[in-house]
């Protein structure tokens, strides 16, 4: 399918400025059920984080795993689109 058919549609999901967590993305889709459709099969369900501090910091962090419920994912997550 050619890009000229499809729309992008932004999710935002969750609010970093709210809360703990928070992420976004674009995906191209003809519609938004189908853009749903397509951010649950490619975001995974977990992802493991590497630590930004300093030497210090970092090598005090045992591990940082975020995890996602792609089955949460609506169409009431897509802020802009259509």
């Amino acid at each position: 399918m050619a890009d000229e058919e499809l729309k992008e549609f932004h999710f935002s999901c969750g609010d970093s400025g709210d809360g703990p967590i928070g992420f976004c993305g674009t995906i191209k889709a003809k519609d938004r059920e189908e853009a749903v459709a397509i951010m649950k099969r490619v975001l995974p369900d977990e992802m493991k984080i590497h630590p930004v501090g300093d030497d210090d910091d970092n090598e005090r962090v045992e591990y940082l795993r975020l995890y996602t419920n792609t089955e949460n994912i609506t169409v009431k997550d897509i802020d802009e689109g259509e």
